[in-house]
Formats: structure tokens, C-alpha cells, sequence
């Protein structure tokens, strides 16, 4: 399959039903052992449920291209940006970069539904070193991403989850680097999400995975 010009590969491409599924460490597992999710081994020897192994990896490259110019091109495609979104854009602390990013894709309908709550899917990707999206990595994304890929994914929005805020503050200059962002049909958009924000399972889940570069 094909996603962001990119030839990616479903680890695991399991569809889930209310009568074929059971949980386990608030990841929704098939009964059948046969498929699933994919277990590893802690440092302690419990079994854990890994995102990684119940992912879509693929690479977005970014060119240097500055703020600016990214914003013109998602604006181009006709996708809306809320405000917040456009100024961390032209901020100064958006530096381009030039590099190869893998990204990791999970479906939201991997957690159970008391489970795919903010707070518990982003302490899943720490424990996994899973990193949030840059700013910059989020633009690119909106920008590459079309509605075909949404619909090859079966899902109508992606979210860049990252640390989520205690309460609903207003966003300064300086918390750039700390923003959740949400990609949907059309859109992106900017914000501090709460720890208890939760989402259905056509939601996706996206993170910069610095640890397959290193496998590799």
C-alpha cells in the first residue's frame, strides 16, 4: 500500500469486532492467536503490548523548507488552519530541518474504548520512546496526506498526540513544542489537549519513531 508517496506495510492488519476481540493492557488484541497484536518482553520479563507492532511505518522527509512556505502550500490544498496552527508556523521557534523521519501510525481502535484516552496512549508512547511530531512534521503530513489515505486507512482524522495540559490554557509562543495536533478531512489544527480528551476508534494516531532509525 501506498501512503504519502511512500510504500508502507500494515505489521499487523487485523480488523476487530465487538465478538472477536478481548483486551489486554488496553490494547484491543484478536482472540485468535494466531493474529493480533505483537507481544515483547519488558526489561522485566512481563509481556507487554507493543504500538509498534500493531502499526503502519512510513518516512516523511522534510527539505529545510521554512514555516512560511509550508504554511502557503497546506493553505494551497484548500485544508483550513486555526490560528494557533498558522502562528507556530511563522514562529521563530520553527526550525526546518533536512532528514529522513520515520513515522509510526497506530489506529485508534487498537485501545479499548475506556482506554483511547489521552493521558493513557501518550504514558503508552513514552514507555515505547515514541516522540510527538514536530510542528514541521505536522504540516508536511497535512500537506501529503490525502483524503485517498484516509480512506485506505479507514480513518477520518489523525491526531499528533503529544503531552497533554492539565487545564485548558491558552497556548503561548513558548509551548510550540508541546502541541497536539489534529489532521483531519480538510484541516489542521492546533491546541493543548487535557489528559482526560478522548477519541473513537476512526481516529488515528501518529509518532516519530527515532528508535526504528536505529534498528535499522
Amino acid at each position: 500500500m501506498t501512503i504519502l508517496g511512500e510504500t508502507v506495510e500494515f505489521l499487523v492488519g487485523v480488523r476487530f469486532s465487538n465478538t472477536q476481540t478481548k483486551t489486554k493492557g488496553g490494547f484491543m488484541t484478536s482472540s485468535d492467536t494466531g493474529t493480533g497484536a505483537v507481544a515483547t518482553r519488558s526489561a522485566s520479563g512481563s509481556s507487554m503490548m507493543s504500538m509498534r507492532g500493531l502499526g503502519t511505518v512510513f518516512q516523511l522527509k522534510t527539505t529545510g523548507m521554512n514555516g512560511q512556505n509550508l504554511l502557503r502550500q497546506v493553505m494551497k490544498k484548500g485544508h483550513e488552519i486555526n490560528d494557533y496552527g498558522r502562528r507556530a508556523a511563522i514562529s521563530r521557534l520553527f526550525i526546518p530541518t533536512s532528514c529522513r523521519n520515520r513515522v509510526l501510525l497506530v489506529r485508534g481502535e487498537i485501545f479499548s474504548d475506556d482506554e483511547r484516552k489521552a493521558d493513557l496512549i501518550h504514558a503508552h508512547a513514552e514507555k515505547e520512546k515514541l516522540l510527538p511530531l514536530t510542528p514541521e512534521l505536522a504540516y508536511l503530513f497535512r500537506r501529503n496526506f490525502s483524503r485517498s489515505d484516509f480512506r485506505k486507512l479507514d480513518l477520518f482524522q489523525v491526531v499528533a498526540l503529544n503531552k497533554p495540559k492539565p487545564s485548558a490554557i491558552v497556548p503561548l509562543e513558548d509551548d510550540f513544542a508541546e502541541t497536539t495536533w489534529q489532521i483531519g478531512d480538510g484541516g489542521l489544527s492546533a491546541y493543548h489537549c487535557k489528559p482526560d480528551e478522548v477519541w473513537d476508534r476512526g481516529t488515528g494516531f501518529v509518532f516519530l519513531d527515532k528508535n526504528l532509525d536505529e534498528e535499522e
